[in-house]
């Protein structure tokens, strides 16, 4: 299930003659079943690219081709796309709107046109794959814990058995604890539903820790592709634009200016954890 960007622009104007550039030349091609991450500076177009993915905003010029179709062609079905290329936004509020957490998650699957059991089926499916048990079914989602509420919003989208999944900053405002335990859910629900993936996220322990792809925007361009280990290694680079790397690409580097045989260039805790200890045995070898 390919997303394939061709030559993408998207231009705002101001109302008159000046036009600025949110999205500049993007190309781009998200493979099925990738976990990708996309980061950049406030400002890059980081979520102006993602309303393309799935046809809520119109390219100025240039293709996106979902499974080899043109979105913007005059007759393409945009309402099936959103059922298969699903957004859950950075505001959950912005997206749950009914009265009841069972009525909000419902809503895509009726809205898609599925007879009542089977809106029953994948709703309640949908609800038991996010962790939301029976006892808030009938609360109001407004009432809920800021990651519930984001439980929910995956769950509205998981119920229309999305084939990609979008989720712009599912971390934010979250406590460490409810950090990881929503980006441990979308690790798992990657991995269980066999769907593509797509985090637009501020942290770059996130980035290092969950996604096996990285795409990193610029001003509306793509600054650099590849994997967490490839980008995070140009890290002097990255500050440059206004990003960082992950803290322990700080620590191994560190400790390799001050002279240990640092040997890998890792970037998550567990890596500098095992690089660190491999070091003190090598010593004591």
């Amino acid at each position: 299930m390919s997303i394939i960007i061709d030559k993408l622009n998207h231009i705002y104007t101001d109302g008159g003659s000046i036009e600025n550039y949110a999205l500049r030349d993007i190309n781009l091609k998200i493979e099925d079943g990738e976990m990708l991450g996309i980061i950049g500076h406030t400002g890059s177009g980081k979520s102006t690219l993602i309303q393309h993915l799935n046809g809520l905003l119109k390219p100025t010029s240039g293709t996106i081709y979902y499974n080899g179709q043109d979105i913007q062609e005059k007759d393409y079905n945009r309402k099936s796309l959103r059922t298969k290329v699903g957004l859950v936004f950075q505001n959950p509020e912005y997206q749950l709107f009914e009265s009841t957490v069972i009525k909000d998650v419902k809503f895509g699957p009726i809205n898609k046109g599925l007879e009542p059991l089977q809106v029953d089926l994948c709703a309640f499916d949908a609800l038991q794959q996010v962790g939301i048990t029976e006892d808030l079914l009938d609360a109001s989602p407004m009432e809920l814990s800021g990651g519930q509420k984001r439980k929910v919003a995956i769950a509205g989208i998981l119920a229309m058995k999305p084939e990609v999944m979008i989720l712009d900053e599912p971390t934010a405002g979250l406590d460490p604890k409810g950090r990881k335990e929503i980006l441990e859910l979308i690790k798992k629900l990657h991995h269980d539903n066999n769907m593509t993936v797509i985090i637009v996220s501020h942290s770059m322990e996130d980035m290092a820790d969950y996604v096996e792809r990285l795409i990193v925007l610029k001003q509306g361009e793509i600054f650099a592709d590849g994997t967490p280990k490839e980008v995070f290694q140009h890290y002097e680079t990255l500050e440059g634009i206004g990003l960082a790397a992950p803290q322990m690409v700080y620590v191994l580097n560190s400790l390799r200016k001050r002279g240990y045989p640092i040997t890998t260039n890792g970037i998550t805790v567990e890596e500098a954890k095992a690089e660190i200890l491999s070091l003190f045995r090598r010593k004591e070898g």
